[in-house]
């Protein structure tokens, strides 16, 4: 009895056929993968929560999924208005949890960023390719956005007070927004409130156009905006719309 291959070998129908095979089988993969990188780079990704910066809501080893289309328009962006509709579409709201992408992020080539984030998304974002930063600052990290451009804010006894452009007062954060949260605020040395990333106060300033304020809810622990300062727009790579794991607490946000 022949062998499968030796038939190969004297039929060439058979041989086309399997080169059709193998043709039709790579275009597959070649079209999940595709679809697979148009899924993480415009509508949704996974990320790994790394830290306690963003307790009581979050808590690390969770993962969420946060979705691009919530990023603001980027200064100086050259989108076509109809796409830029679409890729910006989800409204960016007070109190939304954002991710913040590194700064090396905006240095990189398309290609670069299509290995990051194909390598991020099998690893839910524990590893990237292109650093291994400790850093905060080069490092993807989740944070509050409390702020928007144009408000006058200060922090009273790690609360934020927000003036928005349009109002002549000032109110609370949990005031301005229609999302609860807690904030999460453990005991330091005394000298430590009045200085330092983990302050409680925090003189006005008044953001400006294309600039955000972002803070943790771990407010003892989180480095944000008290000591980055406002984070421009081309900073938030999106907004975090769901909780996936654990499965106890499943949510969205």
């Amino acid at each position: 009895m022949q062998s499968r291959d030796s038939v190969y070998n004297y039929s060439y129908s058979l041989k086309q056929q399997r080169r059709s095979d193998i043709f039709f089988g790579l275009i597959y993969i070649l079209v999940i993968f595709l679809l697979c990188i148009s899924i993480l780079t415009f509508l949704i990704f996974p990320v790994s929560v790394s830290s306690q910066s963003m307790q009581p809501k979050l808590s690390g080893g969770e993962i969420v999924f946060a979705t691009p289309l919530a990023s603001p328009q980027k200064e100086n962006s050259l989108n076509i208005p109809f796409f830029s509709s679409i890729l910006h579409c989800v409204p960016l709201n007070r109190g939304d949890i954002v991710i913040l992408a590194p700064k090396y992020h905006e240095k990189t080539t398309v290609w670069q960023k299509i290995v990051i984030k194909v390598v991020r998304f099998v690893t839910f974002q524990k590893y990237d390719p292109i650093t291994s930063s400790k850093f905060v600052s080069q490092n993807y990290c989740l944070r509050r956005l409390v702020a928007m451009p144009g408000d006058t804010v200060y922090l009273k006894n790690y609360v934020l007070y927000v003036k928005p452009a349009d109002q002549n007062h000032s109110l609370t954060e949990f005031e301005l927004t229609n999302t609860a949260y807690d904030l999460l605020v453990e005991e330091f040395k005394p000298e430590w409130h009045e200085k330092g990333e983990f302050s409680g106060n925090l003189d006005p300033i008044v953001l400006g156009e294309n600039e955000y304020f972002v803070l943790a809810d771990n407010r003892s622990h989180g480095v944000d905006s008290r000591y980055w300062g406002a984070v421009k727009s081309d900073k938030i790579a999106g907004k975090i719309i769901l909780r996936f794991w654990p499965f106890s607490k499943f949510s969205a946000f």
